[in-house]
This record gives C-alpha cells, structure tokens and sequence, in this order.
C-alpha cells in the first residue's frame, strides 16, 4: 500500500487549509471515522454553570481585538477576539472545578487571569492545533490551571514486558530501505523526512501489544512483503492523523516543549495499563549531521532510584541496544532538575492501532540464495600506484546495500579502506556496476577485497589480489 503515502500527503496539504480529514478519508481508507450511531440519541449534559465557568464579559471592544506588539505584523491574517482562549479556559475551569472571576470588565481580571501575552500564546496555538499538536503541549506552563495529571513525587519504576529480541526490528533505520521514496511522492522529498523511526516505533509497539514476535531480519530488503508495506504504512499514516507532521514545524515554535514532569507523568500512566508511548524529539545541533532534524523513539520503560532515573527506549537507529534518556528530580517537590535527552521532546503519543499489522506466525524473513559477486578485476600499473578496476553485479533477487573493503596488511598492522563512494551503494537485483580505485602503498603486494551487506555487517564475497602477478582467486571462508 505504498501508493497510499501520496495519498496521505495530498490529504496533508488539503487539511492545512482547514478541510476535515473525514471529508476526504471516510470512504478511502479502512478505518471509521463515525465512532457510534445516533439513532438511539438520548439527552446528555454536564453539570456545567453558565455562572461559575463561563467569562461575565464579551467577546469585544479593545481588550479583545489589540494584538500584542510581536504579532501586529499578522493583525491581517490572525483572527480578531479571543473566542477560543475563553472557550478554552472556560472548559478547563469546569474541568478543574475552578469557578472564574466573576468581571463583567476584563481590565478588572486578576492579572494571572487577564495575562495580555496570553494573546500571542493563544495564536501559536491556533497554528500548531492545524498541525495537530494537542492544546496541553504548550499550555501547561502558561495558563493558571494544571494540566498535569498526577504527581511524580511518588514516582517507581514501571515497565511492560517489552523484549528487544521480540518486538524491535534488528535492522537499523538508514540506508536506501529507509530514505527512498515511492515514485509519486519524489516531488516532496525536500520537504518529507527521511527515515522510517515512527513506522518502526509503531509497528514495534503494536506487536507487543498483539504478542506478535517481529520478524527477525538484518536486511530489511529480507524482510516479508506483508511486514514492508506494514512499516511504510504506519509511517505515512501519522502525516495526516497523529503526530508525524509536527516534524515539518520550524524549531522555534517545537522549542515550546513538554514539560519534563508532563512527559515523564503521561509514560507512567500509559505504561501501567501496559502501552507504550513514542516519543517525538526535536534533534539538538550535534545531531544534526545525520540528515534529520526529529527523530522518534519508542518508551517502553522508567526505572527510578532516589532521585536518579532513566526512560527505557527502543531506538530504531541502533538495533538490538538497550537505549535510556536519564533524569534527575527532586525528590521533595516532584520536579525534574535535568532530562539528558539529546534534543526536545516536544510530543509523546500513546500507541494505538491506528494500522493492521501481519497476524500470527509464519512470517520468515526471505532467504537470499544469490550473493554480490565481483565479475571481474583488472589493474593498470600508474606512477603513483596500482589502478584497480572491478565491475560487481547483483545475483540477488533482492536490492543490495554493500560496501567495498581493502585489506592489506603494512608494517605489521591490518588495515582496513573504505574508499570515497565505496561504502554506500546500491545494487538493485540483478544491476552491474563498474568501480575503480588507486592503490598507492608500493610495499603491499597482496590485498583482500571485500563486499559487505551494509545491513547485517556480514561478508558477503571476498578477494585475494596479487599486486605483483596479477592473480586473483576467491577466498572461501
């Protein structure tokens, strides 16, 4: 279902205009968007007081309709009042069973209540809500209403049964496997991430929750059709329902992040019921090399001691390794004094089966029967060195991510060289690709030339070549 991913774009672009997903979705996609019938429609209220919750004053007049200084150059396209913070504020006052000051003038509020830079606040949240990020996300810190729900004065370990083995994929989230895109979708790619972190964090998720022990393949280009489409499925499904497009959000308004006693309160609360939660990070500048500015991780864990603790974490950049983000609190008030997480995390989403995944067994991974062979070496003799030429061809099946690697041993020591272009690339089944390299240390006179999987670090052929005679033969191990 990889041609869903456009699919799913075009919906992205089409709600950022304000269109409901469930306009377009409903009778497109297998999911219901009607949660309940309304044929048996009953009278349902709440016990909300027009009184004590709702604001004594209008919608109007200056204090509703002056925008702060920073926002005067939007006062064309931002709306005027402030209709959406009372509504807002009203709701969560029910909510907390706090009753409003009772003004029938707004420059009277209490200034907690009145705050005039609620306004800018509130606009940022207008246009973080139409890329899905939820209201509390921002809100915690500055309206005068909590949005934490429990302390983490009393805060223990939790953890699920979560096992690395079973329920994490062992290849890592890199290479072609992870970064090419369907044909439809190549016009985006400058603006689409790369990666594949959220769907195998889902997928991850979700097969724990099913106990459906993952396929365990190095190679994901090994991996069973059904598992493929599953992980780009659950990728490009968050782009128009979840969380996902929060990773096209400039980094100054995703600097508004959780609180850390928020993220920490929201994991111990869904792991209890035994879900996992992911974890949306903003990278920090040291990350930045990696060609991706947001990441996603899977928690599946808190382990506390005294003041010290740690988040347990499937990260889909390093298979198999038990990965933490540490913190520290205070143990007499509940606060987080440091969250050593390698950038923002400015969301954290509960795992819901917002995809099917594969049922049951039987999923294996493929076994690849053909190798990447070299076809054949030659050498030309230069002044500065020996010019290796060999052409490599694919015998698999599947596509191949292989690197190039000569060893050769010098003054003792085993060296090991990668040339530039040698350690990235791409052989889809069956292609030919010519490759050539100047070796330039006259003393060596045997090397051994190496093809890896870039996936699964395993030698797929090997070499030996005489420098001197010119024979080549193949090792076998």
């Amino acid at each position: 279902m990889r041609e869903m991913r456009l699919f799913l774009c075009i919906l992205l672009i089409l709600d950022i205009f304000f269109l409901p997903v469930d306009t377009y979705a409903e009778n497109k996609l297998p999911i219901p968007f009607i949660d309940e019938s309304i044929l048996s429609l009953t009278s349902v209220s709440i016990d909300f007081s027009l009184e004590d919750y709702s604001w004594h004053f209008t919608n109007e007049g200056p204090f509703a309709e002056t925008l702060p200084l920073g926002l005067r150059i939007l006062e064309s396209i931002i709306p005027k009042g402030l209709c959406f913070g009372m509504c807002l504020t009203a709701g969560l006052a029910y909510l907390k069973n706090i009753p409003l000051p009772k003004c029938k003038d707004p420059f009277l509020l209490p200034k907690v209540w009145q705050v005039r830079e609620i306004r800018l606040f509130l606009c940022i949240l207008l246009i973080l809500d139409i890329f899905f990020l939820p209201v509390d996300t921002c809100a915690e810190n500055k309206l005068p209403i909590s949005f934490i729900d429990e302390s983490i004065l009393s805060l223990t370990s939790v953890s699920i049964n979560f096992s690395l083995e079973d329920y994490s994929w062992h290849f890592a989230n890199e290479g072609p496997f992870a970064e090419t895109l369907p044909l439809g979708l190549r016009i985006l790619e400058s603006i689409i991430p790369k990666g594949l972190c959220f769907g195998m964090c889902l997928t991850a998720g979700l097969a724990y929750l099913k106990n459906i022990p993952l396929p365990k393949c190095k190679d994901p280009f090994l991996l069973p059709k059904v598992w493929q489409d599953a992980i780009f499925d659950a990728q490009y499904q968050w782009i128009n329902f979840y969380k996902g497009v929060t990773f096209l959000i400039p980094q100054e308004i995703t600097s508004i992040t959780l609180s850390p006693e928020r993220i920490i309160s929201i994991l111990a609360s869904s792991l209890r019921t035994g879900v996992p939660c992911i974890l949306f990070i903003r990278l920090g500048e040291k990350d930045k090399g990696k060609d991706k500015a947001s990441h996603t991780l899977l928690a599946y864990g808190i382990e506390v001691n005294g003041e010290n603790g740690k988040i347990k974490l499937y990260d889909p950049d390093f298979p198999l390794e038990e990965n933490y983000i540490e913190f520290k609190r205070d143990i007499n008030t509940g606060r987080v004094k440091e969250l050593k997480a390698d950038g923002k995390i400015f969301n954290i989403w509960k795992v819901e089966e917002i995809i099917d995944i594969p049922q049951g067994g039987g999923y294996e991974c493929d076994v690849d029967n053909g190798g990447v062979d070299i076809l054949e070496i030659n050498m030309t003799q230069l002044d500065d060195g020996v010019k290796l030429t060999f052409k490599v061809k694919n015998n698999s099946k599947f596509t191949k991510w292989v690197q190039a690697v000569l060893d050769y041993e010098f003054k003792g020591k085993i060296y090991q060289d990668v040339s530039m272009g040698f350690d990235d690339i791409i052989l889809p089944a069956g292609e030919v690709r010519m490759f050539s390299y100047i070796f330039k240390i006259p003393t060596v006179k045997e090397i051994i030339l190496k093809v890896k999987n870039n996936y699964s670090k395993e030698t797929i052929n090997k070499y030996l070549i005489n420098l001197s005679t010119k024979d080549v033969s193949k090792v076998e191990d």
